[in-house]
Formats: structure tokens, sequence, C-alpha cells
């Protein structure tokens, strides 16, 4: 039927999809609708492994797909099958030559061999000649001594070259290591060829002598996100230089701004000035006395930013522009909040995410700083929290209900959900809570002030003992479709996991252990409970597990083994895996929990538990 309807209005609908599935389908039903499709199914691609790549080439050599390409996303070879990726950590630390000659010797070794131009005879005159500057180049000796970068190097440059030059928008470095220098150096391929780049996504290893991207040669910038800032054994200079160049050239533009400075300001001293910090460095006034300034900054993410010692931040911003603002692990962050408070006219924030910082040796104020803000700032729609202490959570969720005409998602995670801080007191504090049914039996079920809200998505991190006490006075929201439990450690050790990383299945873990933990069947009863009768009527979605981005920075090979996702059986008695029971494993073809999952993608990723252990 779409083959016999205007291309104009087969494009208006390929527009609308969202699922790459969908594409690939319709791209399979004949040669029109590949033609077609390819334009949308390539708009965004991601390099990852060397057999994936070179689909990505032969796709090319067959119908040119990368002329439609738009946005590229570099992962590590080891990514994870759901929302983020494994890092890559940077061999160059360990590697010391101890001559020259030593060091050209791994070189020669390591660099792909001269004259190897299989797979390139669809090169124009102008890609070879990209080729043999980028690609064939012996460049630095001390980068490419270590096995595998001139590998990689080749694989990202040989889909780079093939794209048409000004036509990417978008480019994310997700590997955590080292960006080659014919990538993004002063005379790479992206600042040469791909000038007009709007989004930059640069997450690398921080530590790395070698580093050679300068994303202040990208002046339209609409976008931007530096994670792991600053080396921390060299001196910051040229860093901290590179860093407000590109904001001197793109704040004004900027719409999405993230830093995470965490390890930069841990090293920072300034001689001169005891109280100096790097936060303060970077938004501090140039020599003419102007600030950067941010006019159309609607989404402002930072992690390790001291709001401290007077840091100016607020004054760069707009008020009525601002509407979502990630703040992880930043010190002083009550004092930035208390100024979005006071400020006039008063900031409309939609979207906010906390993830306090509190020194282990002083007396935590956190749960009361928040109360604060949330009874002084503006409705919000999403609520995203973790926090160290949990003595006053009721008096947090209480804050909340100010927020009921509004707010959509919350979740709230504290230490004093891993189990080995749970001893035999529950998490509130509150005597007469009994954790076996009915559960709310002497408190009732106003104690949950939870209770009164409608929310779309809800996520804990308690034990599997405490789920239905806390959750059973929530049977009342009519609008509930995700569950988030984030529990790793009970993925890890109560479900079985299979070993072939390409299981069709969204998550690794299709079924259970024969020998089920008492654990195990207390969250088997949660679930049964939560998507039966008696349970959540809209729940679609239960996501079990950690599924925030820097979990994986621990490097733990396991780490993709820790998340299960849950969905309701439509026949509960037939419907594999987990026979007679109603719910199970998500799949890639569950169209309604992927929608689920890209809707929900900030929330899932909200509060990283690694930075919760590590500060």
């Amino acid at each position: 039927m779409l083959d016999k309807l205007p291309i104009e209005l087969v494009y208006v609908i390929f527009s609308n999809i969202k699922g790459r599935l969908d594409f690939k389908s319709l791209s399979e039903v004949s040669r029109q609708f590949n033609k077609l499709a390819n334009p949308f199914l390539y708009t965004n691609i991601i390099i990852s492994t060397p057999r994936k790549d070179n689909g990505i080439i032969k796709a090319h050599q067959r119908a040119g797909v990368l002329l439609h390409t738009r946005d590229i996303q570099v992962w590590s070879e080891k990514r994870d099958n759901l929302l983020t990726m494994l890092p890559n950590s940077c061999s160059h630390l360990d590697y010391e030559p101890t001559t020259i000659d030593d060091e050209r010797k791994n070189y020669a070794v390591n660099i792909d061999a001269p004259g190897d131009e299989e797979g390139y005879e669809d090169l124009s005159i102008a890609e070879m000649a990209d080729k043999e500057r980028w690609i064939d180049s012996e460049g630095e000796a001390k980068f490419y001594a270590i096995p595998g970068f001139t590998g990689y190097r080749r694989r990202v440059l040989s889909i780079l070259i093939r794209c048409r030059e000004g036509s990417l928008r978008s480019f994310g470095w997700y590997r955590k290591d080292c960006i080659p220098p014919e990538v993004m150096g002063r005379d790479g391929y992206l600042p040469t060829r791909q000038k007009f780049i709007e989004s930059l996504h640069i997450d690398v290893a921080s530590f790395c002598t070698l580093q050679a991207h300068e994303p202040q040669l990208f002046t339209r910038l609409k976008s931007l996100t530096w994670n792991d800032l600053g080396p921390v054994n060299n001196p910051c200079d040229k860093e901290l230089k590179m860093l407000r160049r590109c904001l001197e050239a793109n704040s004004h533009q900027l719409v999405h701004l993230g830093l995470e400075v965490s390890h930069w300001e841990y090293i920072y001293y300034d001689p001169n000035n005891d109280y100096a910090t790097i936060s303060g460095e970077i938004v501090k006034a140039g020599p003419d006395g102007k600030r950067f300034q941010f006019p159309v900054l609607q989404h402002l993410s930072l992690e390790g930013f001291n709001f401290g010692h007077d840091v100016d931040l607020l004054g760069s911003l707009d008020p009525e522009v601002l509407n979502t603002l990630t703040i992880r692990v930043c010190p002083s962050w009550p004092r930035f909040l208390d100024q979005i408070n006071a400020a006039r006219p008063s900031f409309h924030l939609r979207t906010v995410e906390i993830q306090s910082w509190t020194d282990w040796g002083d007396q935590s104020t956190e749960s009361m700083d928040l109360v604060r803000f949330l009874d002084g700032c503006e409705p919000l729609e999403n609520f995203y929290v973790s926090m160290r202490e949990s003595a006053v959570t009721l008096e947090v969720w209480q804050s909340l209900l100010r927020h009921r005409p509004t707010l959509k998602s919350f979740t709230y995670y504290s230490t004093m959900g891993e189990p080995s801080n749970i001893m035999d007191t529950n998490p509130y504090g509150l005597a007469n809570l009994l954790y076996e049914e009915p559960y709310y039996r002497g408190a009732g079920p106003e104690w949950n002030p939870l209770g009164k809200l409608d929310l779309e998505l809800l996520g804990i991190n308690y034990n599997a003992e405490y789920l239905m006490p806390v959750l059973s006075p929530l049977t009342t929201m009519a609008r509930l479709e995700v569950l988030i439990i984030r529990c790793s450690w009970f993925v890890r050790h109560y479900f079985q996991c299979p070993e072939d990383p390409e299981t069709p299945s969204v998550v690794d873990c299709p079924g259970l252990n024969n020998e089920p933990e008492e654990n195990e069947m207390t969250f088997d009863a949660f679930a049964q409970w939560a998507f039966g009768p008696d349970g959540f009527r809209s729940l679609q979605l239960i996501a079990l597990g950690d599924f925030s981005s820097s979990h994986f920075s621990s490097g733990q090979s396991e780490a993709k083994y820790e998340k299960l996702l849950i969905c309701p059986k439509t026949e509960p008695e037939s419907e594999p895996p987990f026979p007679g029971k109603n719910h199970r494993v998500v799949t890639r073809h569950d169209r309604i929990q992927q929608d689920l999952l890209r809707k929900h993608a900030h929330a899932l990723q909200a509060c990283p538990s690694f930075n919760m252990h590590d500060i």
C-alpha cells in the first residue's frame, strides 16, 4: 500500500517512525522501500565493533548511505546492549618506552601495513586524498605505540571520510579513552571537513598526557558535553584555555551545556589564592570584565562543580529559558539552589536532578536543604535525587505534595537502600510500620505521602523485603507506567544470565536460577503483586538494577548482567519465560516498553550510583 503513495507523503510517514527496527523492516520489503528508508536508517550511526563498522561501509558502497548521516557516535567495542557502554581505559598511562628507538619499534609493529587498499575502491578523488592525509599518515609515534590505536583510527576515519563534507551536525566520543589527533586535533578531519557541527560530546580519559582534541575549533555549537575535564597529572592551563575559548565562541548560542570537573577540581590549587577553585576559573570574568552569558541555555548539567567561595554562575543564566538542571556531587550545591529560589524573575525549572555532596566528616543537612528548595521553587515536572542520609525521608516526600499538579517522575535513592546498610531498622524511622501483610497495619496507608501523587515513573533503591510495604499505599496512582528498583546486587546474585552477549533480549537475564534464594522469592512475589489486580493497573515496565551511565565506570565485567527489564504478560499461562507467572523479560520487539525506555531515558540514568559511593 505504501508503495502507491506519493514519495512526499511516504517521507512524512517515515519521519514519524521512531524505532530503528521498524525502518529495518521497511527497508527489507522492497528495493524501493530500501532506497526511501536509507536516509532515515543511517541519519544516526554508531561506530563500535569492526564487524558493524564494516557493515556500515558495505552499505555505503551499495547505496551511498553515509551521504545521509548527520550524527555519529563512537562507542567502545564492549558497549552495553541498552543505554550506555563499558569504558575502555587508556593504555598510554602504563606505557613507558625506554628509548626513542623502542618507541619507534613499537609504533612500527602496531601500525597497519602500508599499501593495504582493500575496501577503499569506492572512494572519490577527494576522499582518497583525505585517506592519505588522515589514515595513511604515520602520526605521532608516542600516540600510536599502543596496540590497537591505529586500528580504531582507521575504522573511525574510514567511515568519517565517506560522509558528505559539512553534513555532520552531531559527534560524540563515548569510549572514555583518547581521541586520535587525526579525528579532532587542530588539523584533524572534523575541524577541517565538518565545521558545522552543532552538538559535541567528549568522554575521554583525563589522565592521558597525549590528549589532542580541541573543541574550541567548533564555533557553531548548540550542545556541548565535556566529561572528565582536566588532565590529572598535568598543569591545567591548556585545557582551561580551550574550555574558556570554546565557551567564548559558543555561550551565546548553547542550548545544552554539560561539564564534569570532579577530578580537576580536586587537584586544582592556586598558590596565590587558597580559595580559588577551577569552577571559579571557568566562569570568571575575562580581562574586559565581561562574563559568559547563556541567553538561550535550556539544559545545564554540572558534576563536581564547586558553587562555594562566591562563584557566580546565576547571573549568566536566563530564568525564563533554563528548564532542566542537573547537579551531581557539587560542593556548596545548597547555596546555588538558594540563589535560584531567591532570584527575580523566578526560574521556571521543569526537571531537576540533584546528587547531593556531603563530606563524610561534616554533619549533613542535605535533606533539609532539599526540603527548603522544594518548598520555594516553582512547580516541577520531574525530580530525581540521591542522598546519603534518609533520617528525614518523609519530610522530603511530604514537600513533593506542593508539586502534585505537575509532577510526573520522581526517583529517590540513598545509601540506606544498599543491603550492607540495612540492618534491623526500616529506612523511614517509623516504628509501627510492619514489614508483613497487610504491611501498613498500625501506621495506615497515609504514612506514605507519595500515595497522594499521580506519577508516571517512580524510582527507589530499597531491599526486596521493603518493596511491598513502601509501594502498597501507592496503588491509587492511575498513571504509573514505569517502576525503577535500583538493586544491581540483587540481579547479579539471584538471576541466571547467559554468557552469549548477542542475546536477542534487551537485557541479558532471561531466566531464574533453579534453586531460588529467599530474596528472589520475595521479589517474585512482589512482581506478581505489582502486575496483578491488587497492584498498579497501568504499570508496563519494571526496571530492576542500575541503568545509570556512570555505573560502568568501575569496569566490572559483570556490569551488563546487573539489570533486568520486566513487563506484564498478555497470556500468563503460555507466554515464556517464567511459565505460569504474570510477567516476563522485555525484548527488543516490545514497542510499548521500548518507547517508555526512550521517553524516560533521563530518569533511568539519573543520579549515577558510582558517584554515591566514591565521592
